[in-house]
Protein backbone atom coordinates (compact mmCIF):
# COMPACT_ATOMS: atom_id res chain seq x y z
CA UNK A 1 0.00 0.00 0.00
CA UNK A 2 1.14 3.89 -0.70
CA UNK A 3 3.06 5.05 2.15
CA UNK A 4 0.93 7.73 2.16
CA UNK A 5 -2.74 6.14 3.24
CA UNK A 6 -0.53 5.04 6.55
CA UNK A 7 0.21 1.69 5.90
CA UNK A 8 3.22 -0.43 4.81
CA UNK A 9 4.37 -0.19 1.27
CA UNK A 10 3.35 -3.81 0.71
CA UNK A 11 0.10 -6.00 2.18
CA UNK A 12 -1.86 -8.94 0.18
CA UNK A 13 -5.05 -10.47 -0.84
CA UNK A 14 -5.28 -13.37 -2.59
CA UNK A 15 -13.21 -17.19 -4.96
CA UNK A 16 -23.24 -17.65 -4.81
CA UNK A 17 -25.10 -17.62 -7.47
CA UNK A 18 -23.95 -15.85 -9.74
CA UNK A 19 -20.44 -15.84 -8.91
CA UNK A 20 -19.44 -12.51 -7.46
CA UNK A 21 -16.11 -10.77 -7.08
CA UNK A 22 -15.83 -8.88 -3.76
CA UNK A 23 -13.70 -6.02 -3.91
CA UNK A 24 -12.30 -4.27 -0.20
CA UNK A 25 -12.86 -0.81 -0.72
CA UNK A 26 -9.92 0.98 1.46
CA UNK A 27 -10.77 4.45 0.96
CA UNK A 28 -14.31 3.87 0.73
CA UNK A 29 -14.85 1.86 4.09
CA UNK A 30 -16.93 -0.42 2.13
CA UNK A 31 -16.99 -4.03 0.22
CA UNK A 32 -18.12 -3.85 -3.32
CA UNK A 33 -20.17 -6.76 -5.15
CA UNK A 34 -19.06 -7.51 -9.04
CA UNK A 35 -20.98 -10.05 -11.16
CA UNK A 36 -18.61 -12.02 -12.94
CA UNK A 37 -20.52 -12.96 -15.64
CA UNK A 38 -21.05 -9.44 -16.92
CA UNK A 39 -18.40 -7.21 -15.00
CA UNK A 40 -21.57 -5.48 -13.48
CA UNK A 41 -21.58 -3.83 -9.81
CA UNK A 42 -24.60 -5.72 -8.59
CA UNK A 43 -24.12 -3.82 -4.53
CA UNK A 44 -21.63 -1.80 -2.09
CA UNK A 45 -21.81 -3.39 1.44
CA UNK A 46 -20.82 -0.70 3.95
CA UNK A 47 -18.21 -1.15 6.29
CA UNK A 48 -17.50 1.26 9.58
CA UNK A 49 -16.23 4.58 8.64
CA UNK A 50 -12.27 4.79 9.05
CA UNK A 51 -11.78 1.00 9.48
CA UNK A 52 -9.93 0.60 6.29
CA UNK A 53 -10.68 -2.55 4.94
CA UNK A 54 -7.98 -4.01 3.35
CA UNK A 55 -8.11 -7.94 2.26
CA UNK A 56 -10.74 -10.45 1.94
CA UNK A 57 -11.51 -14.32 1.59
CA UNK A 58 -14.45 -16.65 0.77
CA UNK A 59 -15.36 -19.30 3.28
CA UNK A 60 -15.46 -22.75 1.27
CA UNK A 61 -19.40 -22.79 0.13
CA UNK A 62 -19.56 -19.54 -0.92
CA UNK A 63 -21.97 -18.13 1.74
CA UNK A 64 -19.69 -16.02 3.42
CA UNK A 65 -16.80 -13.51 2.73
CA UNK A 66 -14.21 -12.44 5.75
CA UNK A 67 -12.98 -8.82 5.25
CA UNK A 68 -10.21 -7.44 7.67
CA UNK A 69 -11.09 -3.97 8.51
CA UNK A 70 -7.29 -2.93 9.48
CA UNK A 71 -8.04 0.25 11.50
CA UNK A 72 -10.28 -1.44 13.91
CA UNK A 73 -8.92 -4.75 14.43
CA UNK A 74 -11.33 -6.54 13.50
CA UNK A 75 -12.73 -9.05 10.55
CA UNK A 76 -16.28 -8.19 9.16
CA UNK A 77 -18.51 -11.38 8.09
CA UNK A 78 -20.61 -10.85 5.18
CA UNK A 79 -23.64 -13.06 4.33
CA UNK A 80 -23.28 -13.27 0.37
CA UNK A 81 -26.97 -14.19 0.24
CA UNK A 82 -28.04 -10.88 1.40
CA UNK A 83 -24.87 -9.13 0.55
CA UNK A 84 -24.77 -7.64 4.06
CA UNK A 85 -22.47 -7.74 7.16
CA UNK A 86 -24.02 -10.26 9.50
CA UNK A 87 -21.09 -10.37 12.19
CA UNK A 88 -17.99 -8.55 13.61
CA UNK A 89 -15.05 -10.68 14.92
CA UNK A 90 -12.61 -8.99 17.47
CA UNK A 91 -8.95 -9.41 17.00
CA UNK A 92 -6.69 -8.07 20.05
CA UNK A 93 -5.85 -4.28 19.67
CA UNK A 94 -2.92 -3.13 17.79
CA UNK A 95 -3.33 -6.58 15.63
CA UNK A 96 -3.34 -4.61 12.61
CA UNK A 97 -5.26 -7.24 10.02
CA UNK A 98 -3.88 -8.47 6.58
CA UNK A 99 -4.32 -11.27 4.98
CA UNK A 100 -6.95 -14.03 5.46
CA UNK A 101 -7.04 -17.57 4.70
CA UNK A 102 -9.47 -20.60 5.50
CA UNK A 103 -9.20 -24.03 6.07
CA UNK A 104 -10.68 -26.34 3.04
CA UNK A 105 -13.40 -27.16 5.47
CA UNK A 106 -13.93 -23.72 6.26
CA UNK A 107 -14.22 -24.54 9.99
CA UNK A 108 -11.17 -21.97 10.63
CA UNK A 109 -9.83 -19.00 9.49
CA UNK A 110 -6.27 -17.41 9.58
CA UNK A 111 -5.59 -14.18 9.79
CA UNK A 112 -2.19 -12.55 9.64
CA UNK A 113 -1.23 -9.50 12.37
CA UNK A 114 0.58 -7.19 10.33
CA UNK A 115 2.88 -5.59 13.25
CA UNK A 116 6.61 -6.08 14.24
CA UNK A 117 5.73 -8.75 16.31
CA UNK A 118 3.59 -10.39 14.22
CA UNK A 119 1.18 -12.89 14.88
CA UNK A 120 -1.73 -14.94 13.23
CA UNK A 121 -5.04 -15.19 15.01
CA UNK A 122 -7.61 -18.57 14.49
CA UNK A 123 -11.09 -18.34 14.13
CA UNK A 124 -13.61 -20.98 15.17
CA UNK A 125 -15.86 -20.11 12.18
CA UNK A 126 -19.05 -21.96 13.58
CA UNK A 127 -18.66 -19.64 16.72
CA UNK A 128 -17.09 -16.99 15.45
CA UNK A 129 -14.61 -17.15 18.12
CA UNK A 130 -10.98 -16.79 18.55
CA UNK A 131 -9.19 -20.28 19.36
CA UNK A 132 -6.46 -19.68 21.65
CA UNK A 133 -3.85 -16.62 21.54
CA UNK A 134 -2.23 -15.73 18.31
CA UNK A 135 0.58 -17.64 17.14
CA UNK A 136 3.69 -15.52 16.83
CA UNK A 137 5.24 -15.61 13.57
CA UNK A 138 7.42 -13.17 11.52
CA UNK A 139 7.54 -9.46 11.48
CA UNK A 140 5.07 -7.55 9.28
CA UNK A 141 3.28 -10.82 8.74
CA UNK A 142 0.83 -10.37 5.17
CA UNK A 143 -0.32 -12.69 3.16
CA UNK A 144 -0.93 -16.41 4.02
CA UNK A 145 -2.23 -19.68 2.71
CA UNK A 146 -3.43 -23.25 3.35
CA UNK A 147 -2.23 -26.29 1.89
CA UNK A 148 -4.74 -28.44 -0.02
CA UNK A 149 -5.30 -30.85 3.11
CA UNK A 150 -5.81 -28.58 5.49
CA UNK A 151 -2.50 -29.43 7.72
CA UNK A 152 0.13 -26.36 7.60
CA UNK A 153 -0.72 -22.39 6.91
CA UNK A 154 2.36 -20.59 5.05
CA UNK A 155 2.83 -17.26 6.26
CA UNK A 156 4.84 -14.76 4.49
CA UNK A 157 6.53 -12.19 6.97
CA UNK A 158 7.73 -9.35 5.12
CA UNK A 159 10.14 -7.63 7.45
CA UNK A 160 11.77 -11.09 7.94
CA UNK A 161 11.80 -11.94 4.58
CA UNK A 162 11.12 -15.31 5.85
CA UNK A 163 7.80 -17.77 5.67
CA UNK A 164 6.62 -19.24 8.75
CA UNK A 165 4.84 -22.99 8.75
CA UNK A 166 2.37 -23.15 11.05
CA UNK A 167 0.95 -26.76 12.46
CA UNK A 168 -2.66 -26.36 11.56
CA UNK A 169 -3.42 -29.19 13.99
CA UNK A 170 -1.04 -27.79 16.85
CA UNK A 171 -1.34 -24.14 16.27
CA UNK A 172 2.82 -24.08 16.47
CA UNK A 173 5.21 -22.84 13.95
CA UNK A 174 6.77 -26.23 12.99
CA UNK A 175 9.77 -24.61 10.49
CA UNK A 176 10.36 -21.12 9.30
CA UNK A 177 12.07 -20.28 5.71
CA UNK A 178 14.79 -18.01 5.32
CA UNK A 179 16.10 -16.51 2.03
CA UNK A 180 12.83 -14.69 0.76
CA UNK A 181 12.74 -10.82 -0.18
CA UNK A 182 10.62 -8.93 0.99
CA UNK A 183 7.38 -11.47 0.92
CA UNK A 184 3.98 -10.49 0.46
CA UNK A 185 1.86 -12.88 -1.23
CA UNK A 186 1.40 -16.61 -1.12
CA UNK A 187 -0.07 -19.47 -3.10
CA UNK A 188 0.08 -22.93 -2.64
CA UNK A 189 -0.47 -25.66 -5.34
CA UNK A 190 -3.14 -27.31 -5.93
CA UNK A 191 -1.33 -30.80 -5.33
CA UNK A 192 -0.07 -29.35 -2.29
CA UNK A 193 3.63 -29.88 -3.02
CA UNK A 194 4.68 -26.21 -3.86
CA UNK A 195 4.47 -23.00 -2.52
CA UNK A 196 4.92 -19.58 -5.10
CA UNK A 197 6.12 -15.88 -2.70
CA UNK A 198 6.74 -13.06 -4.91
CA UNK A 199 10.17 -11.74 -3.60
CA UNK A 200 9.23 -7.95 -3.72
CA UNK A 201 12.73 -6.60 -3.68
CA UNK A 202 14.06 -9.01 -5.73
CA UNK A 203 12.15 -9.23 -8.42
CA UNK A 204 11.81 -12.72 -8.86
CA UNK A 205 9.33 -15.86 -7.64
CA UNK A 206 9.96 -18.18 -5.00
CA UNK A 207 9.32 -21.62 -5.32
CA UNK A 208 9.06 -23.66 -1.93
CA UNK A 209 9.36 -27.84 -1.52
CA UNK A 210 7.04 -28.51 1.09
CA UNK A 211 8.25 -31.78 1.80
CA UNK A 212 11.08 -30.59 2.63
CA UNK A 213 9.99 -26.46 2.97
CA UNK A 214 13.15 -25.20 0.77
CA UNK A 215 13.14 -23.27 -1.76
CA UNK A 216 14.18 -25.06 -4.74
CA UNK A 217 13.86 -22.03 -7.66
CA UNK A 218 13.47 -18.67 -8.22
CA UNK A 219 11.98 -17.49 -11.40
CA UNK A 220 12.96 -14.02 -12.95
CA UNK A 221 10.31 -11.67 -13.36
CA UNK A 222 12.25 -9.15 -15.86
CA UNK A 223 10.70 -5.75 -15.52
CA UNK A 224 8.73 -6.28 -12.71
CA UNK A 225 8.96 -4.06 -9.78
CA UNK A 226 7.78 -4.93 -6.36
CA UNK A 227 6.10 -7.95 -7.54
CA UNK A 228 3.80 -8.41 -4.35
CA UNK A 229 0.52 -10.59 -4.93
CA UNK A 230 -0.16 -13.82 -6.42
CA UNK A 231 -3.21 -16.18 -7.57
CA UNK A 232 -2.88 -19.46 -9.38
CA UNK A 233 -4.91 -20.40 -11.96
CA UNK A 234 -7.68 -23.65 -10.57
CA UNK A 235 -5.57 -26.14 -12.50
CA UNK A 236 -1.91 -24.91 -11.31
CA UNK A 237 -0.34 -24.41 -14.35
CA UNK A 238 0.12 -20.29 -14.37
CA UNK A 239 0.69 -18.02 -11.77
CA UNK A 240 -0.21 -14.53 -12.26
CA UNK A 241 1.57 -11.71 -10.10
CA UNK A 242 0.94 -8.35 -9.40
CA UNK A 243 3.48 -5.73 -9.52
CA UNK A 244 3.05 -2.86 -7.79
CA UNK A 245 5.34 -0.35 -8.93
CA UNK A 246 5.33 -1.22 -12.52
CA UNK A 247 1.84 -0.84 -13.24
CA UNK A 248 1.71 -4.46 -14.46
CA UNK A 249 0.88 -7.97 -13.97
CA UNK A 250 3.48 -11.09 -14.45
CA UNK A 251 2.06 -14.42 -15.91
CA UNK A 252 4.34 -16.92 -15.27
CA UNK A 253 4.33 -20.70 -17.17
CA UNK A 254 4.65 -22.29 -13.13
CA UNK A 255 5.89 -25.78 -15.22
CA UNK A 256 8.99 -24.04 -17.60
CA UNK A 257 9.83 -21.98 -14.11
CA UNK A 258 9.47 -18.87 -17.11
CA UNK A 259 7.45 -15.27 -17.21
CA UNK A 260 5.70 -15.74 -20.19
CA UNK A 261 4.50 -12.11 -20.58
CA UNK A 262 3.38 -8.80 -18.68
CA UNK A 263 0.06 -6.98 -18.82
CA UNK A 264 -0.28 -4.05 -18.42
CA UNK A 265 -2.86 -2.85 -15.66
CA UNK A 266 -3.67 0.67 -13.87
CA UNK A 267 -2.13 2.25 -10.97
CA UNK A 268 -0.48 0.30 -8.03
CA UNK A 269 -1.90 -3.53 -9.18
CA UNK A 270 -2.44 -5.02 -5.52
CA UNK A 271 -5.25 -7.79 -5.16
CA UNK A 272 -5.52 -10.62 -7.29
CA UNK A 273 -7.72 -13.60 -7.51
CA UNK A 274 -8.86 -15.90 -10.37
CA UNK A 275 -12.62 -17.08 -11.41
CA UNK A 276 -13.05 -20.70 -10.16
CA UNK A 277 -13.57 -22.03 -13.18
CA UNK A 278 -9.91 -20.20 -14.51
CA UNK A 279 -11.25 -18.28 -18.02
CA UNK A 280 -10.75 -15.13 -15.79
CA UNK A 281 -8.06 -13.36 -13.16
CA UNK A 282 -9.63 -10.41 -11.77
CA UNK A 283 -6.77 -7.59 -10.39
CA UNK A 284 -7.68 -4.46 -8.61
CA UNK A 285 -5.25 -1.13 -9.24
CA UNK A 286 -5.48 0.41 -5.98
CA UNK A 287 -4.24 4.03 -7.31
CA UNK A 288 -6.35 3.57 -10.74
CA UNK A 289 -10.12 2.90 -8.46
CA UNK A 290 -10.36 0.73 -11.04
CA UNK A 291 -10.39 -3.40 -11.38
CA UNK A 292 -8.28 -5.27 -14.31
CA UNK A 293 -10.60 -8.35 -15.89
CA UNK A 294 -7.85 -10.51 -17.65
CA UNK A 295 -8.75 -13.61 -19.73
CA UNK A 296 -6.66 -16.11 -19.27
CA UNK A 297 -6.80 -17.80 -22.88
CA UNK A 298 -5.50 -14.95 -24.57
CA UNK A 299 -3.47 -13.22 -21.56
CA UNK A 300 -5.09 -9.77 -22.26
CA UNK A 301 -7.34 -7.23 -20.67
CA UNK A 302 -10.48 -7.68 -21.81
CA UNK A 303 -12.54 -5.19 -19.56
CA UNK A 304 -12.36 -2.24 -16.87
CA UNK A 305 -14.33 -1.97 -13.69
CA UNK A 306 -14.54 1.43 -12.78
CA UNK A 307 -15.49 2.14 -8.96
CA UNK A 308 -17.36 5.34 -8.01
CA UNK A 309 -15.72 8.02 -6.37
CA UNK A 310 -12.11 7.65 -4.00
CA UNK A 311 -12.34 3.62 -3.44
CA UNK A 312 -9.09 2.58 -3.26
CA UNK A 313 -9.56 -1.19 -4.39
CA UNK A 314 -7.27 -3.45 -2.66
CA UNK A 315 -7.75 -6.88 -1.69
CA UNK A 316 -10.23 -9.39 -3.96
CA UNK A 317 -12.33 -12.84 -3.44
CA UNK A 318 -14.18 -14.74 -5.57
CA UNK A 319 -17.46 -16.81 -5.14
CA UNK A 320 -17.35 -20.12 -6.94
CA UNK A 321 -18.89 -20.19 -10.48
CA UNK A 322 -22.12 -22.22 -9.83
CA UNK A 323 -23.03 -25.45 -10.86
CA UNK A 324 -24.37 -25.42 -14.88
CA UNK A 325 -26.87 -27.61 -16.74
CA UNK A 326 -25.79 -27.47 -20.25
CA UNK A 327 -22.77 -26.88 -22.74
CA UNK A 328 -21.24 -23.73 -24.32
CA UNK A 329 -21.19 -23.78 -27.78
CA UNK A 330 -19.38 -21.12 -30.22
CA UNK A 331 -16.37 -21.12 -32.98
CA UNK A 332 -13.15 -22.38 -32.28
CA UNK A 333 -10.13 -23.87 -33.80
CA UNK A 334 -7.62 -26.11 -32.81
CA UNK A 335 -5.33 -28.90 -34.09
CA UNK A 336 -7.29 -32.36 -35.19
CA UNK A 337 -6.74 -36.04 -35.30
CA UNK A 338 -8.27 -38.62 -37.71
CA UNK A 339 -7.91 -40.29 -40.83
CA UNK A 340 -7.29 -38.91 -44.14
CA UNK A 341 -8.39 -39.89 -47.66
CA UNK A 342 -5.70 -37.83 -49.63
CA UNK A 343 -2.67 -35.50 -49.10
CA UNK A 344 -4.72 -32.42 -48.25
CA UNK A 345 -7.77 -33.55 -47.54
CA UNK A 346 -9.83 -36.04 -45.08
CA UNK A 347 -11.85 -35.43 -42.06
CA UNK A 348 -10.50 -35.05 -38.02
CA UNK A 349 -11.32 -33.91 -35.00
CA UNK A 350 -9.82 -31.98 -32.34
CA UNK A 351 -10.13 -29.50 -29.08
CA UNK A 352 -11.40 -26.40 -29.97
CA UNK A 353 -10.32 -23.11 -28.63
CA UNK A 354 -13.58 -20.75 -28.20
CA UNK A 355 -12.86 -17.18 -29.69
CA UNK A 356 -13.95 -14.49 -28.70
CA UNK A 357 -13.70 -16.43 -25.35
CA UNK A 358 -17.44 -16.50 -23.52
CA UNK A 359 -18.42 -15.12 -20.25
CA UNK A 360 -16.85 -17.09 -16.91
CA UNK A 361 -19.48 -19.61 -14.98
CA UNK A 362 -21.26 -19.90 -18.49
CA UNK A 363 -19.24 -23.50 -18.98
CA UNK A 364 -19.75 -24.70 -15.37
CA UNK A 365 -19.09 -28.24 -14.29
CA UNK A 366 -18.02 -30.96 -16.33
CA UNK A 367 -20.09 -29.45 -18.75
CA UNK A 368 -18.94 -30.15 -22.74
CA UNK A 369 -18.35 -27.33 -25.19
CA UNK A 370 -18.21 -27.61 -28.94
CA UNK A 371 -17.16 -25.68 -31.31
CA UNK A 372 -15.85 -25.81 -35.29
CA UNK A 373 -12.40 -26.85 -35.18
CA UNK A 374 -9.41 -27.00 -38.05
CA UNK A 375 -5.92 -28.04 -38.14
CA UNK A 376 -3.57 -30.52 -38.61
CA UNK A 377 -4.29 -34.72 -38.01
CA UNK A 378 -2.04 -37.17 -37.10
CA UNK A 379 -2.93 -41.32 -38.25
CA UNK A 380 -3.47 -42.64 -41.78
CA UNK A 381 -2.46 -39.96 -44.26
CA UNK A 382 -0.15 -36.76 -44.56
CA UNK A 383 -2.15 -33.70 -44.73
CA UNK A 384 -4.28 -31.47 -42.81
CA UNK A 385 -7.90 -32.32 -41.54
CA UNK A 386 -11.00 -30.67 -41.32
CA UNK A 387 -13.81 -30.98 -39.19
CA UNK A 388 -15.87 -30.49 -35.65
CA UNK A 389 -13.91 -29.87 -33.02
CA UNK A 390 -15.08 -30.82 -29.17
CA UNK A 391 -13.27 -29.41 -25.39
CA UNK A 392 -14.06 -28.43 -22.38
Amino acid sequence: MPQARGLPSLLELPGGDPSFAYVAGFDADNLTAVNVTNDAIESSIALPAGGFPLFAAVRPGGREVYVTVDNLDTVAVIDTAQNAVVATIQLPSGSDPAGVAFSPDGSRAFVANNTAVGSVSVIDTATRTLVGSPIPVGSFPVGLAVTPDGSRVYVANFSSNSVSVIDAATLQVVDTIAGLQGPAGVAVSPDGSRVYVPNSSGGTLAVIRTAANTIVDTVSLPGAVKPAFIALTPDGARAYITNEDSGDVSVVDLAAGLQTSTIPTGDFPFGVAASSDGTRVYVTNLDSDTMSVISTQTDSIIDTVTFPGLTGPAGIAITPCPVGTGPYTGPGTAPGTGPGTAPGSGPGTGVGVSFPPPPPCTMPGTDEDTGAGTGPFTGPGTAPGTGPGTWD
